[in-house]
């Protein structure tokens, strides 16, 4: 194990973004069609069965190929990570070996493959969400304090100098293990969670013109530990969760309906740690807790409304998180 904050690139290893059942027809990745133009992406974090690593791992989607990547300053898990326009990826907060909830962020250099300090939240939060808005501050939802008390205050994260300042919005519920994507009005779509006891159907949305929240449709069922991922048509994919118990139900949110439609059935049960849209258009799920194996993957299409079978991670992993650059 290579210690926190050090450079570590160890192993590559061949991969295929198929069934691996299947007959070996490997994927290419039409990179140059669609506006995201990343080809990698970084698994960082890993909270696996109560044991914190500061490991990662990178995917190239072009290529095909993974190699475990550079540790982070600190074991981090339930943390939030966001793709800068740069291509650096800023990790914001989460909780250590102690279960300490952090302030402390870091963020990712592609070029060095390092990662540095990135400064402090004005609050310690362990569970937030974070998305980059069109304006190009970093909107950061919620989560838990320090002392485990549920935080509706949000804050925001200018790149350009570092800092951290205060939103005026406040989610209108208590929200923990809940899940937020930008939509194409720029807006900011937060599903589900729980306030320690039930499962939210209900959603908030925040309005960027007028830095507040206001309500949302409901989901067609409660859930926590979900994903929630835009797509390039403009809809919103939310996958699993927990729902009295591991779920493998999705569902789609259409913003111009402006309601939710249940989705393709998962072959798994999970609580699922991330869902990343790939250059193509397609999703690539995994992490947390997956009936089996908890480094399986799976891939959506939304052409066809179907899961496939994904490539395995290097290691399992828990509270993990897939960031593209």
């Amino acid at each position: 194990m290579v210690g926190s904050g050090s450079k570590s690139v160890l192993v590559s290893q061949e991969i295929s973004w198929i069934d691996d059942s299947q007959p070996v027809n490997k994927v290419s990745f039409d990179v140059k069609s669609v506006p995201k133009r990343y080809t990698q992406m970084l698994v960082s974090g890993d909270g696996s069965r109560g044991f914190f690593y500061p490991t990662t791992e990178i995917h190239n989607v072009n290529t095909t190929k993974l190699k475990q990547g550079p540790s982070m300053r600190m074991p981090r898990s339930c943390r939030a990570s966001v793709t800068l326009p740069n291509r650096k990826i800023v990790v914001f907060g989460g909780i250590n070996a102690e279960n300490d909830a952090l302030a402390s962020c870091e963020i990712f250099d592609p070029d060095t493959e390092e990662f540095s300090d990135a400064g402090s939240m004005t609050v310690a939060r362990k569970g937030a969400c974070a998305v980059l808005l069109r304006n190009g501050l970093v909107f950061i939802i919620g989560g838990s304090d320090a002392n485990d008390e549920y935080l509706r205050s949000c804050e925001f994260y200018v790149p350009a100098s570092g800092t951290f300042f205060r939103s005026n919005a406040n989610l209108w519920n208590d929200r923990t293990a809940f899940a937020a994507a930008l939509l194409d009005s720029g807006d900011v779509l937060v599903c589900g969670g729980n306030d320690g006891e039930d499962h939210y159907r209900s959603t908030e949305i925040y309005d960027t013109a007028t830095d507040q929240f206001h309500e949302g449709p409901d989901m067609t069922i409660g859930r926590s530990w979900h994903t929630a991922t835009a797509l390039l048509n403009g809809k919103i994919l939310v996958v699993g969760g927990e729902h009295n118990r591991h779920d493998t139900s999705t569902e789609i949110y259409d913003p111009i309906k402006n309601s939710f439609s249940s989705g393709p059935t998962l072959a798994k049960e999970a609580h699922v740690d991330f869902s990343t849209l790939l250059p193509d258009g397609r999703v690539w799920i995994g992490g947390g807790e997956m009936r089996g194996r908890d480094d399986d993957t799976y891939i959506y299409d939304p052409v066809t409304n179907s899961f496939s079978i994904g490539p395995h991670l290097l290691r399992m992993r828990h509270c993990a998180s897939a960031t593209p650059f």
